[in-house]
């Protein structure tokens, strides 16, 4: 993926002089996408199936979403699948991902944290994937990112979106990180969850819900060094931060870097001499190299939601819907 340039988020007249120069190449990106999608005619898998996506490029939350959701889903339904496109990853599928036998080269690193759950597809071919996922026995697919994939009939769509994005900031591609306008993204999602950085603010008025990122700080060192090769490496830290970690220092790669074992090595000899731990995400522990991963603090990373009960109303009354039909 690539990295985020610096006009997408600043706020000067440099930055919006250039997403002026390029807003009618995003015109013309979000043009080809509703061309896509009125010119598909989307399938419907055996198995009902529920979208987890973003308005924009990488960084929503979207695979922890997933993981919550499978949880909160378990008691009713015993067969749940999760379906990935599995970025990063060299296998086209449809392949059934599995936690110790594929690494992140295969499946990508996203496939592995589901895989370890339940489950898990990975599919360029959303079809094909969630027809390989009903044939295995799965009762419900949980899809992993795919909302703007119009191929696959989604029974129920969640879109998860930030505050800024939801109220209306932001540009489409390449001016911006959108995906598409977040109007028309509103349009077709069931059901809208505003991620925030905690669960201190107040939840958005126009998201049916908030839902946050809770890290695990149980064992993690009271001094560290924190790098992260995710799409906002600044939640991260700054989670660390307010979790009490001292961070000695940090470094940001780009989303779904690859960490050679020149580059873990220095961070883990920077640590030391600094008397300090060194930290990383559970999702980017998955691309080091398997005999560093000991000497490195991993930090899973849950999402909370508000009103967890709410979201499954809805989707309850979705599935009966699809059951009756």
């Amino acid at each position: 993926m690539m990295d985020e340039p610096w006009f997408w988020r600043e706020d000067s007249a440099a930055a919006g002089a250039i997403r002026a120069v390029l807003s009618p190449l995003s015109r013309a990106y979000a043009a080809g996408a509703r061309l896509r999608a009125d010119f598909t005619k989307p399938q419907r898998a055996p198995a009902p199936v529920l979208c987890v996506g973003g308005a924009s490029l990488g960084g929503a939350g979207k695979t922890p979403f997933c993981l919550m959701l499978a949880d909160l889903l378990s008691e009713k339904l015993s067969q749940i699948a999760f379906l990935t496109r599995g970025y990063g990853g060299a296998s086209a599928g449809p392949l059934r991902a599995d936690a110790e036998k594929h690494t992140f080269r295969d499946v990508g690193d996203e496939a592995l944290l589901l895989a370890k759950k339940k489950p898990t597809w990975v599919a360029r071919n959303r079809v094909a994937g969630a027809r390989a996922a009903s044939a295995a026995g799965a009762d419900l697919i949980i899809m992993d990112d795919g909302f703007q994939n119009p191929t696959l009939v989604k029974d129920f769509s969640i879109l998860l979106a930030d505050r800024e994005t939801i109220a209306g900031a932001g540009a489409v591609f390449p001016a911006g990180r959108l995906r598409e306008p977040f109007s028309e993204a509103r349009n077709r999602a069931d059901y809208i969850v505003c991620v925030e950085s905690s669960s201190l603010s107040a939840a958005d008025g126009d998201a049916d819900d908030q839902a946050w990122l809770e890290l695990d700080l149980s064992d993690a060192p009271k001094r560290a060094i924190a790098f992260c090769g995710i799409a906002r490496p600044e939640r991260f830290f700054t989670g660390l931060r307010d979790g009490g970690v001292e961070l000695i220092a940090t470094s940001a790669y780009r989303d779904h870097a690859v960490f050679s074992q020149a580059q873990v090595q220095a961070l883990l000899k920077a640590a030391a001499d600094q008397d300090a731990g060194l930290i990383t995400t559970e999702k980017d522990l998955v691309r080091i190299d398997p005999g560093l991963r000991s000497k490195i603090f991993a930090i899973r990373a849950q999402m909370r939601l508000h009103q967890p009960e709410k979201l499954l109303s809805a989707i309850e009354a979705r599935l009966s819907q699809h059951d009756a039909g």
